[in-house]
């Protein structure tokens, strides 16, 4: 209903507009992915590992969310917590990776894990009780792809908690390749918009519903790559639903909270939130350091500089940025020889008769 004077819409929390089409200033909607559960922080059974990667610093997008994946081999299982549910209604789940040669597994057998029965009142009662889809799902994985869809979707209720268990499983007569893994990214749950009351129950919100296919508008957060989606040419027609699929979903628009200190503004992206992040500043509100660098602070974080030689690889500690040393190599970096040793990088103990030493380069003893 509107005024019937101004036609001013009776707004959700935190939008503006005649008819509540955008957030106020200092807020943002919720992306359709905004639902996401990193692979990094799952459980794992056994027979995975965690597999951090720095961000791109050649201007190439990020392919992946959070810190990095699991890496994940034959017969794994990663059990993913995903929270509380903001609305009752069906979501698809999407897994989102990157297969690594060799690839050698097939299917994924996903299993929901409902912590409490179903109301029996609730639009999820009467969802399984015309479909029967149950609670498991096989998910079909491609070498050339980076993103798989449990189908069909699953109901959730608002307010409560769920799991959903990933076992990763080779294809069948398929000689075994103990190297072959997937680099898993994240879980993600996608509200199946076509439920929503705005694109049905009207020839008009079913002609929305029509346009929001046509232009794939859904589809485009299935992958990770979607920070370019304002270059798409139909970003304007799928923003104006991105919006009203937002409004609905999560009542409304939230604060930006942009970082003080990682960001360059308290303004954010209207739909997604994210904020300008200063240099190898990452998050949404730009509240830590990218992996590979340190020192959170008002310029930024500084990158680690690891030697490529003394460390073991080129992540810090986001605090001092000391990096992780080979034996007997010293120095926040690793680029030396730690005292009583020389030859740097090959570093050897000096083994002279006095502990003392002139040098950490040289064999000289004092």
């Amino acid at each position: 209903m509107c005024d019937v004077n101004t036609g001013q819409c009776s707004c959700r929390p935190n939008l503006s507009g005649r008819t509540c089409s955008v957030p106020e200033q200092n807020y943002y909607v919720g992306p359709v992915d905004i639902l996401i559960s990193e692979a990094e922080v799952s459980q794992c059974k056994d027979n995975c590992q965690v597999f951090i990667r720095e961000p791109y610093r050649d201007g190439r997008e990020n392919t992946w969310t959070g810190t990095g994946f699991m890496k994940v081999f034959d017969d794994t299982e990663l059990v993913f917590d995903l929270g509380k549910i903001p609305a009752t209604t069906n979501y698809e789940i999407v897994l989102r990776y990157e297969p690594q040669p060799p690839y050698d597994t097939e299917n994924v057998m996903v299993t929901l894990d409902r912590l409490e029965p179903i109301d029996p009142n609730s639009t999820c009662a009467e969802y399984e009780r015309n479909y029967n889809a149950g609670d498991i799902r096989s998910i079909s994985m491609s070498p050339g792809s980076n993103v798989a869809i449990a189908s069909p979707p699953v109901c959730l209720e608002a307010n409560k908690d769920y799991k959903v268990k990933l076992n990763f499983q080779r294809y069948k007569n398929r000689t075994i390749t103990p190297s072959a893994s997937i680099l898993v990214d994240s879980v993600v749950l996608i509200p199946h918009v076509e439920s929503m009351p705005f694109f049905q129950g009207s020839p008009a919100n079913e002609q929305r519903l029509e346009e929001y296919k046509r232009y794939k508008c859904k589809e485009a957060y299935y992958t990770v790559i979607n920070q370019n989606i304002k270059n798409m040419p139909n970003y304007e027609i799928c923003q104006k639903y991105h919006y009203s699929v937002g409004f609905y979903f999560l009542d409304g628009a939230f604060s930006c909270q942009c970082d003080r200190t990682g960001s360059t503004s308290a303004i954010c992206d209207s739909l997604g939130g994210k904020c300008s992040c200063k240099p190898n500043v990452v998050g949404r509100n730009c509240n830590r350091c990218a992996p590979g660098t340190y020192g959170f602070g008002p310029e930024g974080c500084k990158a680690c500089d690891c030697n490529s030689v003394g460390a073991l690889d080129n992540l810090c500690d986001v605090t001092t940025g000391q990096c992780k040393c080979r034996s007997q190599t010293y120095g926040r970096e690793c680029d030396q020889c730690e005292p009583g040793s020389w030859n740097y990088p090959d570093c050897q103990r000096c083994i002279c008769n006095d502990i003392r030493t002139r040098a950490n380069h040289t064999p000289e003893c004092a």
